[in-house]
């Protein structure tokens, strides 16, 4: 059995947080290739201070169709 590319379905999670954190009014950015260890960068407004984000992402074995977020 071949083995499942999941670097399209990594990086599909990956921006979807970012959307998330957009949405609810955190302002955060993509940590591309210049920053490995962490994948998203999310900063206060008022203090600049930053949090480095991990997106961790797998596909479900009971997978019954559904997409709940």
């Amino acid at each position: 059995m071949a083995r499942l590319n999941t670097a399209l379905a990594a990086q599909g999670a990956e921006f979807l947080v970012l959307g998330r954190l957009l949405i609810e009014g955190i302002e955060a950015y993509k940590a591309y290739v210049n920053h490995p260890g962490y994948d998203l960068v999310a900063v206060h407004p008022d203090t600049h201070r930053s949090a480095r984000l991990s997106v961790k992402s797998r596909y479900a074995s009971d997978f019954d169709g559904g997409f709940p977020l």
